[in-house]
């Protein structure tokens, strides 16, 4: 029995390949592919007076520290100044509505503090972080805190990060990847008989790092503790 092949040419095949393909992807009852498209969140204008709040913040390299003298003996009662003095960079009473602490400040029986714009450490699409300090008059401690605002002005998370006061010092570091190191210094006094001064020492007390998360919220990375060392 002789078996019959039929041999068909290149073209043909081709030919018959195509109109299976085309069969197959031009089927009406195939399913459809439907492409849903993620909505665009609608981003809400600057707030006009958040925006002259935020240019008042100068941008500045990193590290971005803020380091306090520290005599071993006292010469003077007097406070160094430690900051932006500029007034370029004060904050008046017409930002009280982003920090009602201004205010509160201006209501103080030892007289007004002052407030100033220190830096500006980072601007996101949804947050600007920054550092302000507020001075207490009148021998008053000076503090320095780090806080993130949303474009409307409004406060998302705040942090004290400096202060130099007479018990107390607070000494910070901003990184370069924005790690925030806050160290925290104990100040003790002793009044030498000999010398007839009062000599001065420190002890590190604690240390905190901090960094900034994508919602713009301080989050505490490490904590160390140190003993108090007490006056020397």
């Amino acid at each position: 029995m002789k078996i019959l092949r039929i041999v068909l040419p290149l073209t043909a095949l081709a030919l018959l390949s195509s109109f299976a393909v085309s069969k197959i992807t031009s089927n009406p009852e195939a399913p459809s592919k439907i492409v849903y498209k993620k909505p665009v969140a609608k981003r809400l204008p600057v707030d006009p007076t958040y925006q002259k709040f935020i240019e008042k913040f100068d941008k500045v390299a990193f590290p971005y520290s803020i380091r306090f003298d520290k005599p071993q003996v006292t010469t003077s009662e007097r406070r160094p100044e430690i900051g932006t003095k500029d007034e370029s960079n004060y904050l008046g009473r017409s930002f009280a509505a982003i920090l009602p602490e201004i205010k509160e400040g201006m209501m103080s029986r030892m007289g007004p503090d002052d407030f100033m714009a220190e830096a500006l450490i980072k601007s996101a699409e949804k947050f600007d972080a920054v550092i302000y300090s507020r001075d207490g008059n009148f021998r008053g401690p000076k503090n320095f805190y780090a806080a993130t605002f949303n474009k409307q002005g409004k406060l998302i998370s705040k942090i004290d990060i400096g202060q130099y006061n007479y018990e107390t010092l607070k000494e910070f570091c901003v990184s370069k990847d924005l790690e925030i190191t806050v160290e925290e210094i104990k100040v003790r006094s002793k009044y030498d008989e000999n010398s007839r001064k009062t000599r001065i020492s420190y002890a590190k007390t604690s240390k905190e790092v901090y960094f900034i998360n994508s919602e713009g919220v301080f989050v505490n990375r490490d904590v160390t503790v140190f003993s108090d060392l007490g006056v020397n």
